[in-house]
């Protein structure tokens, strides 16, 4: 059926519910159905990801696809550490030496898997984990400096959206509240400016100029003084 087809893809439960007009709790029941068999041999490029689902009573699963291919290799019932660590132990070492990239999110779990079982491997974060973090990081800024204008509170969360965006895509009825919203805080605007320059990061095509790029904005953040990107 097409949907059991869809699901062996890299895709989203979501997507493919709208693309078939049914509930994404049908998609999973379809994709649970699918038995993977183990594969034989290791590309060269791996990617982990974790989802919700629920395979053997576990609240989520690991998926471990080909994304040179966008093959789904195999499904993990749990995202335990040292199940997966077994797993991969399975293959022989000089398979797992040949793995050159992984690309994960920014989890502890799958870094200590990584370092564990794939030696030669550089960690490759995912592109919207990081995106996540820094908007976490200004959402956080923007919460802090909302209880101190309880007046606007309402009026903060309702337009929080608008920091989220990127500044070229707002219309100027947006930047009119944009515009207010950073009007009440230094540090808000702040945390806004270091969203934005971290887009322009981001598109950077060449990794020769998203380097310099990077570096910058780290120094950005650091003389920015936000306790809430310190971390990252």
């Amino acid at each position: 059926m097409l949907i059991l087809k869809e699901c062996r893809q890299r895709q989203t439960f979501t997507s493919i519910a709208a693309r078939y007009r049914v509930s994404v709790p049908t998609v999973i029941r379809y994709f649970d159905r699918i038995q993977y068999a183990k594969p034989t041999r290791l590309p060269w490029l791996l990617a982990l990801d974790e989802f919700k689902g629920n395979v053997q009573g576990q609240k989520y699963q690991t998926s471990i696809t080909n994304p040179f291919t966008h093959k789904i290799l195999d499904i993990l019932p749990n995202q335990n550490t040292q199940d997966i660590i077994k797993y991969f132990r399975s293959f022989p070492k000089k398979q797992r030496n040949r793995v050159r990239w992984v690309i994960m999110d920014i989890s502890n779990l799958f870094r200590k898997v990584v370092q564990e079982v794939f030696p030669n491997a550089v960690i490759i974060c995912d592109r919207f984990h990081i995106i996540r973090l820094v908007l976490r990081a200004m959402e956080r800024v923007r919460k802090w400096i909302q209880k101190s204008f309880p007046k606007k509170s309402r009026y903060f969360k309702r337009n929080k959206r608008i920091l989220r965006k990127a500044g070229h895509t707002l219309t100027p009825d947006e930047l009119v509240c944009l515009e207010e919203i950073l009007s009440h805080s230094e540090d808000l605007w702040k945390a806004y400016a270091l969203k934005e320059a971290f887009y322009k990061v981001l598109d950077m095509k060449r990794t020769l100029y998203a380097e310099p790029e990077l570096q910058d904005w780290l120094e950005l953040v650091r003389s920015a003084g936000l306790e809430e990107f310190q971390a990252l």
